[in-house]
């Protein structure tokens, strides 16, 4: 698949253009697990940079997955994160780590946002699925930060996912797990000035 028709299918997803299932727990009788993705947490000084991991859980019986059917697992992650409050960070990115840090990239960005960081990577089903064992929680990336020199002891900057724009989905964007449909659940992170 070439980039851009990656990106195109990347933006669907964000976008929510692509049908999604009912938001369900019970599907065919059994209750099933939740996704979920996850921001850790951390104490810190003033002006330090540091990495915070970001995680995702697959949930066991969730639409994506890698006990479902070729191109039915997790190939694509969505995200943004708030950092609140914005001033207390000079410089956000997120970069590949864990699971994805050797996985084959279709598609990646990570640009800046007023007050956080976004980020959208695509993976290569086919050569390198993403393996995340179900019920298992995986970091997927690390969220670099350098905090301002002016937070104080004591201070507590909280690190909000976005439940619009947290999405997991398959390499084709025609399956995803997301707050929206019910598949998925999201787990904040805080730092705390030391």
């Amino acid at each position: 698949m070439n980039p851009t028709r990656a990106a195109l299918i990347a933006l669907l997803v964000l976008a929510g253009s692509v049908p999604l299932p009912p938001r369900a727990q019970v599907v065919d009788g059994s209750r099933k697990s939740l996704s979920q993705i996850q921001i850790g947490s951390a104490k810190a000084q003033a002006g330090a940079t540091l990495g915070i991991p970001i995680s995702v859980r697959d949930g066991l019986g969730s639409p994506l997955g890698i006990e479902r059917e070729a191109g039915a697992s997790v190939q694509s992650i969505a995200l943004r994160v708030r950092v609140l409050p914005a001033t207390a960070v000079v410089d956000a990115r997120v970069e590949r780590a864990g699971v994805t840090a050797s996985a084959t990239l279709r598609f990646e960005v990570s640009p800046r946002t007023v007050d956080g960081v976004s980020w959208l990577a695509v993976f290569d089903d086919p050569v390198a699925p993403l393996l995340l064992p179900p019920r298992t929680t995986s970091t997927v990336a690390m969220l670099q930060l350098t905090l301002a020199s002016t937070v104080r002891p004591g201070d507590r900057i909280e690190l909000r996912l976005d439940p619009a724009v947290s999405v997991l989905a398959n390499g084709a964007g025609t399956v995803q797990e997301s707050v929206a449909n019910g598949w998925v659940t999201l787990r904040d992170g805080l730092i705390t000035v030391r």
